[in-house]
């Protein structure tokens, strides 16, 4: 055993007043919990962490190399090994310290699935000097797993983390890579390894682009089409030298690109490290296609086994809403965030009207007098008050049922909407729900994420672009304010997010100076404790909507509004429940 071991081992049984010998027996016992999957170090930081005990790990906690598909957010000191299924483009970036850094992501797959991998300076090294290439096997030893592009799992290197270029593997865990040639219309988003040929029918000049950390680097953007189909085609930094004899009307062949959603929904066929592309190769020709349309995502279509709603029937859960309606009220286009704009419609049926957000090119298709059919539509309310929303994927289109009569008397978005008081063990998924409990503790491990300034979800940086998983690339990005909580009300306990205005109330700090800690280098751990002692054990009221958390699958609340309890308020309500 090495000295750390030692060491810890003293440390844990001087702290719990135990032997040895008992020690090492719940090593093994907690060894058989994971059938095997941890080592001596990994069972004993398990022991150490739930007596308290801070101890340090020179060796892996886990006994063998893992599957990908048994790889966990939170992991520590995994090893794992894939075959390098696609390299995107290397991005430069300059840290707080004022020292230059790089970056590379990879896709890593293994016989159980796929993982995205993030390397780091000094090992960026080996994409660019070609020792790491699509096809070939890999190991990560000492990485970690964190939450990454679109809240899916992704392997980072830390300090001490090392890479093994020819592993002792079975080949066999590790299926070669396929390349597939496919039509334009055929592609869809979040798709790797794919190859097209087409015909390019617009190559703007190249752009001189500044990237958030003040990079200079260029972007050169094509549109490409074949017979079936166009799509966007962003090339940046220098892969630009591949495409700089291409004109319009020349023929293209695009290997090992990767597909992201774009702008507007746009799918963009993106060009890695990895990526070849050919000008005019020998023998290939291309039909016409200057009249065809962007690719774009399907969006499922109408058909009569689904279920057709009235209005007045809408609340603040409705999801996948299909339903037909007249236009009897068109509003104000108003410009918002990135040049969007959106007009408020009233849209009413025999039993009511509700207000119906539209969206950029949409606003010219809806015409007063109208009727429409609402497909796979949603709810969302705006200061406890209902809209009607087509989104990402919905449509509304001319229907052919038309509405003859419509209840002007009834705007269910004009009523504010009450949510309901509910026990924490009372609790489903996807309601508006009103809970008085008392905060345990805090669970979060930082204050700030990158924004989008349009939806305020969470943007990531690739490419040298800003990506938004909802509005695409968008421009800019701004810090905002998240943590999370437990709330317990002695029936159960719940996870509960507070993002933006709603966490600085309750925290009693601003974004801004949440950013100013980071700019400070003030560490996580300081920064959560800075306040936390003045709210945990506070009795509060959350107001806000119940949705299933993409990494544990258990039930959380995202906060709209928090306040205190009203003694007053909190007697007539309950005073009510007996008239």
């Amino acid at each position: 055993m090495n000295s750390n071991f030692e060491d810890s081992v003293n440390k844990i049984v001087n702290k719990m007043g135990i032997t040895k010998e008992e020690l090492q027996s719940r090593i093994e016992d907690i060894k058989k919990e994971f059938d095997g999957l941890l080592s001596d170090e990994g069972a004993l930081a398990i022991i150490a962490k739930d007596c308290g005990v801070e101890i340090e790990q020179d060796a892996g906690i886990f006994q063998r190399r893992l599957y990908i598909n048994e790889l966990e957010v939170g992991m520590q000191t995994v090893t794992v090994a894939g075959r390098v299924e696609n390299i995107y483009p290397v991005r430069t970036f300059q840290r707080k310290s004022g020292t230059d850094g790089k970056v590379v992501n990879l896709t890593l797959r293994d016989k159980t699935g796929s993982i995205r991998a993030a390397l780091w300076d000094e090992h960026v090294n080996l994409v660019e000097n070609g020792s790491i290439k699509n096809g070939k096997i890999i190991e990560l030893k000492n990485s970690y797993i964190k939450e990454g592009w679109q809240g899916q799992n992704e392997v980072n290197l830390g300090n001490r983390g090392e890479i093994e270029l020819n592993p002792d593997v079975d080949a066999e865990d590790f299926p070669e890579i396929s390349v597939e040639e496919i039509k334009i219309g055929e592609i869809k988003p979040d798709m790797n390894n794919i190859s097209i040929v087409g015909k390019i029918i617009d190559i703007p000049e190249v752009k001189d682009i500044t990237t958030r950390d003040g990079r200079q680097t260029k972007l050169q953007e094509m549109t490409v089409a074949d017979e079936t189909g166009q799509i966007h085609v962003p090339v940046w930094g220098e892969k630009i030298n591949n495409i700089s004899n291409a004109s319009k009307g020349d023929v293209i062949r695009i290997k090992q690109g990767y597909t992201r959603l774009g702008f507007g929904n746009r799918i963009n066929l993106n060009i890695g490290n990895s990526t070849i592309i050919e000008i005019n190769p020998k023998g290939v020709q291309i039909s016409q296609v200057e009249d065809l349309k962007q690719t774009q995502i399907e969006v499922p279509s109408y058909s009569a086994g689904q279920p057709q709603i009235k209005i007045t029937d809408l609340t603040p859960e409705s999801r996948n809403v299909n339903l037909i309606g007249k236009c009897i009220e068109l509003g104000e286009v108003r410009e918002v965030a990135n040049d969007n704009k959106v007009m408020e419609v009233i849209l009413g049926d025999e039993t009511g009207s509700v207000i119906l957000s539209v969206w950029n090119e949409d606003i010219q298709k809806m015409k007063k007098g109208e009727s429409y059919q609402i497909i796979n539509g949603y709810v969302t309310t705006y200061q406890n008050r209902i809209r009607l929303n087509t989104g990402k994927f919905g449509k509304f289109e001319v229907s052919e049922e038309k509405v003859t009569k419509v209840d002007m008397k009834s705007n269910i978005s004009e009523s504010e909407y009450k949510p309901t008081r509910k026990n924490i063990i009372e609790i489903s998924e996807n309601q508006l729900v009103e809970v008085r409990g008392t905060i345990l503790d805090l669970i979060s491990k930082n204050l700030m994420y990158d924004a989008c300034p349009k939806c305020m979800k969470k943007v990531t940086f690739e490419d040298g672009e800003i990506h938004c998983p909802k509005c695409g690339i968008v421009p800019d990005s701004q810090k905002r304010m998240i943590y999370s909580f437990t709330l317990d009300d002695g029936t159960n306990n719940i996870r509960v997010t507070v993002i933006g205005e709603t966490a600085e109330k309750l925290y009693k700090i601003t974004s801004e100076e949440g950013q100013q800690l980071n700019l400070e280098k003030v560490d996580d751990s300081t920064q959560i404790q800075l306040n936390t002692e003045q709210f945990l054990g506070k009795e509060i009221i959350v107001t806000g909507r119940t949705k299933k958390n993409k990494l544990n699958n258990q039930l959380e609340i995202m906060a709209r509004n928090i306040e205190e309890p009203n003694v007053i308020k909190e007697i007539k309500n309950t005073l009510k429940k007996y008239d």
